[in-house]
């Protein structure tokens, strides 16, 4: 919540999203809360053209993504711990 509702911290995430989108030229997927979603929405942050919002996944669903992942970058408190698990 507060890398959402703190203006700082979200303009510093996004800001950071689309600087890896154009770092790495490469589609970012990101599983966006609605929260999240409305947040963006009503800021009227633009997000780099290879910045693709998804709908929350699942727990099958986004362990297939790390799996294949280049990177997987998040805030949840668990992820990396399963995704360093899944990239070594």
């Amino acid at each position: 919540e507060e890398n959402i509702d703190t203006e700082k911290n979200f303009l510093s995430l996004f800001s950071a999203v689309n600087a890896m989108a154009e770092k790495y030229d490469m589609p970012i997927l990101y599983s966006c809360h609605p929260r999240s979603r409305k947040r963006l929405e009503s800021s009227g942050f633009a997000l780099d053209r290879r910045v693709i919002q998804h709908e929350p996944l699942g727990f099958h669903d986004y362990n297939c993504l790390q799996m294949n992942a280049y990177a997987v970058v998040s805030d949840s408190g668990t992820l990396p711990e399963e995704s360093s698990f899944f990239t070594s």
